[in-house]
């Protein structure tokens, strides 16, 4: 967003601060960043640090609180080990379906926001009720990216590409 800097600024002096006189950083989201190695020996990446954010939502405290969770599990299970070295072994079990639910997101993503099919996917979703509906329910959580399954997005795909067939996600 271009203007995100003038318009904080507008929103505190709106509040009598100087946006001069702060040192505002920021981060970009790490979507599609997901790392695949999640850290190194007992030293474990979670939420964003892992790259846990849903690349077509941005969505990231799930996955942060989710992969949290996960890496305490691992760390526990180290440690009860007297191997802290193998709690990234662990992790990478415990995080495996997580990571594959992220895969899926990602290539969803990249036919979503690729610039020669977005405007492709836009008239897909406005000619077909049951495709929104899909996308809606993905997007409200109500179905996960694993429910689209392999053979599903490479039927979108190739409709993307090709234009040929029905516009549906199910």
């Amino acid at each position: 967003n271009p203007e995100m800097k003038a318009q904080f600024a507008q929103w505190l002096a709106a509040r009598g601060l100087a946006a001069q006189a702060l040192r505002v950083k920021g981060h970009h989201l790490p979507m599609g960043e997901v790392k695949r190695r999640p850290g190194r020996g007992p030293v474990l990446l979670a939420g964003d640090a892992a790259g846990f954010v849903v690349p077509i939502t941005g969505e990231g405290i799930g996955g942060a609180i989710h992969s949290g969770a996960l890496a305490a599990e691992a760390a526990a299970a180290a440690l009860a080990e007297g191997r802290p070295a193998a709690a990234l072994g662990h992790y990478r079990r415990l995080a495996a379906p997580m990571l594959r639910e992220l895969g899926r997101a990602q290539m969803l993503s990249a036919m979503v926001y690729h610039p020669r099919l977005q405007s492709r996917f836009h008239d897909m979703l406005a000619r077909s009720p049951r495709m929104r509906r899909h996308f809606l329910d993905l997007l409200g959580g109500d179905l996960d990216y694993a429910d689209l399954g392999p053979a599903r997005l490479a039927r979108l795909g190739l409709r993307l590409l090709f234009g040929r067939g029905r516009a549906s996600a199910g």
